[in-house]
């Protein structure tokens, strides 16, 4: 399926800790729309997915402060990926211990 996504502009970007991460964008201006996370239903990691989604989507104080939060570490972080993500992981364990 890695060829028939790409051909569709979805570029895969490689396997990480529990599946596989596609990204859609503009690649020319290095701006990323669409983050792809493929994992394997019903895991833990799918599990977790769905329990931060859902609770972005009742919980909009935590939403908001989460967007703040990415927004800042974009600007801190603008060309380390791995520092960006892993600066995320306090606040969305936070939610997850919930």
């Amino acid at each position: 399926y890695i060829t028939v996504l790409e051909e569709n502009g979805i570029i895969f970007r490689g396997d990480d800790n529990d599946g596989q991460l596609f990204v859609v964008g503009d690649f020319g201006n290095d701006t990323r729309s669409h983050h792809i996370h493929i994992v394997l239903h019903n895991s833990k990691a799918w599990n977790d997915y769905i329990k931060f989604r859902d609770y972005l989507n009742t919980h909009f104080d935590k939403a908001k402060q989460y967007e703040l939060l990415k927004q800042s570490l974009a600007s801190v972080y603008p060309n380390d990926r791995v520092a960006y993500t892993e600066s995320k992981h306090e606040f969305i364990n936070n939610i997850l211990i919930q």
